[in-house]
């Protein structure tokens, strides 16, 4: 089993880009993946502006 799938670890952007477009999620992936690892699920654009950490 993957570490991803056992939560050892998460995936990479890429990773999480080309599985969002192989499964037709609409961004959906993305966004999630976005707020679990910057921990506030705002853009990583807006990170600066709002005085978040973004990784």
């Amino acid at each position: 089993m993957n570490r991803w799938e056992k939560g050892g670890s998460l995936p990479k952007r890429d990773n999480v880009e080309a599985l969002n477009d192989a499964l037709g999620a609409e961004g959906a992936l993305l966004a999630t993946w976005r707020s679990v690892t910057t921990g506030n699920g705002l853009p990583e654009w807006v990170a600066p502006l709002s005085g978040t950490r973004s990784q």
